[in-house]
């Protein structure tokens, strides 16, 4: 049949004199068959596969409109599986809208895969068949013309950055942009697009409408791998969490991650963005910029790295490969302030083990804390007993003087010293009712160190001085 309907259209003058005044719907592997190229071809991403179409040099009396299939372009034409529509001839224009919509929401699910939170941009984007498909309900004539004007952007993380583009790399993610009303239909008080994604495999997207001169009209985001959430949150579910607060934090040292969980959860509750501050043991780990500030930022969109599912909530990010100390994270609202936040050491279990290590030892300074050096681990030890956590809320200071002062970093020469300022909840644990922290020392050889707590505004609470055995 296909080529009995290719015989009928064999050359673009059969086509052109036959078509007068009239509307042609052609498959896009007929047209491509047919020859019906003009001046300019329009490219964009199809199913996948990257498709040239060619609409300029169509004579102006009549209409041409190509409906691509979205199956595999080897299939045969014309068939019910192949869903593709073939017509020809007089063409009546509201049945065709009926047909391009319903095609739109056909391999849609019943749910949404996420919506737009402002109520003025309401939009459901839904997770098709090798596509997004973009819903607006209710969607009048005044909402297609003023909404879709404004570019829709799309974000695409791969699963794997080197199935991006080579200038895609470094940003880790696909930017597409395009005009909603080019891919939109609009029908009975709806308005849906179908925008095909690429076939490589995808982790997450983030899609929304941007404003030249005003910035985001509204975003939407989802992760592709929600039963590896799912997975994540029954894991972490039975265990002792690391931290809890909004969210329950758990990390697992040799996996090198962190799972946030949180039940009761809805959208809503990870709107906010996350920031994740990771402190290492050594700040030469950091890189060159990040050092004075003492920790890398490893914050994130909650939307891209986990999944809401039956009420719950679960998402999982990796972290660094040096050693750390603890991390702090939380969520906060841009441009104003923490929403909430918590702090706590990467491996709590080490604390405990290294106060049992120095228990029967008697401490190289005593005070609010008994300090321990232990040059072979090269490390500092502080233990308390009994413990609170008032005890340990006033920052500690450690300063350690090196007898070469080529050991320090240029920008320390001045100080006569190295900062190694601590948080004690990153740095410690507290456990029955006592607290210990241990704390890694530069390499070089150590003329002196002077530790205690200081409290903002006050001053000093504490201090002692430590000579290491020459």
């Amino acid at each position: 049949e296909a080529d009995q309907y290719q015989a009928l259209f064999s050359d673009f003058e059969n086509i052109r004199k036959t078509t007068r005044g009239k509307t042609v719907v052609v498959a896009q592997t007929v047209a491509e068959r047919l020859g019906l190229y003009g001046a300019i071809t329009l490219n964009y991403f199809l199913a996948g596969s990257h498709t040239r179409h060619f609409y300029e040099g169509l004579p102006a009396e009549y209409d041409f409109v190509l409906i691509p299939h979205h199956r595999d372009a080897s299939a045969p034409l014309l068939t019910p599986e192949n869903e593709i529509v073939f017509l020809y001839g007089p063409v009546d224009p509201e049945a065709l809208r009926h047909a391009r919509f319903d095609s739109v929401l056909s391999s849609v699910p019943e749910e949404p895969a996420a919506q737009s939170v402002y109520d003025i941009y309401r939009y459901d984007v839904y997770r098709g068949d090798g596509s997004l498909v973009y819903v607006k309900e209710p969607c009048g004539d005044a909402d297609f013309d003023l909404d879709f004007k404004d570019r829709v952007f799309l974000h695409i993380f791969p699963e794997n950055v080197a199935d991006l583009p080579e200038y895609r790399k470094q940003h880790g993610y696909d930017s597409l942009l395009f005009n909603f009303t080019a891919w939109s239909v609009q029908i009975d008080g709806k308005c849906a697009a179908s925008v095909p994604l690429p076939e490589y495999a995808i982790s997450s997207v983030r899609t929304g409408q941007r404003r030249q001169g005003v910035g985001e009209l509204w975003d939407a985001a989802f992760s592709f791998e929600t039963e590896a959430y799912i997975a994540a949150y029954d894991a972490a579910a039975p265990r002792q969490q690391d931290a809890r607060a909004e969210f329950s934090m758990r990390i697992d040292e040799s996996e090198r991650t962190i799972t946030y969980t949180r039940e009761p959860c809805m959208a809503a509750d990870i709107a906010r963005p996350f920031f994740l501050h990771v402190f290492p043991d050594r700040p030469d780990d950091l890189q060159e910029e990040r050092r004075d500030v003492g920790f890398e930022s490893l914050d994130f969109d909650f939307r891209l790295n986990g999944a809401v599912f039956d009420g719950k909530c679960a998402a999982k990010v990796s972290l660094p490969e040096y050693a750390i100390a603890g991390v702090r994270t939380g969520q906060w609202i841009r441009g104003e302030d923490e929403l909430w936040s918590a702090a706590f050491p990467f491996d709590a279990q080490a604390h405990v083990a290294a106060y049992e290590s120095v228990a029967s030892r008697q401490p190289d300074a005593r005070d609010e804390f008994n300090v321990y050096l232990d040059e072979d681990e090269r490390a500092l030890t502080y233990t308390r007993e009994p413990c609170a956590a008032p005890d340990v809320e006033p920052s500690f200071f450690l300063h350690v003087v090196p007898e070469r002062e080529d050991d320090l970093r240029r920008q320390r020469r001045d100080f006569g010293f190295d900062n190694l300022d601590f948080d004690f909840r990153l740095r410690g644990a507290m456990f029955d009712g006592k607290c210990a922290a241990q704390v890694p020392l530069p390499d070089y050889r150590i003329a002196a160190i002077r530790t205690g707590q200081w409290i903002r505004g006050e001053g000093k609470a504490w201090e002692a001085e430590i000579q290491p055995p020459r």
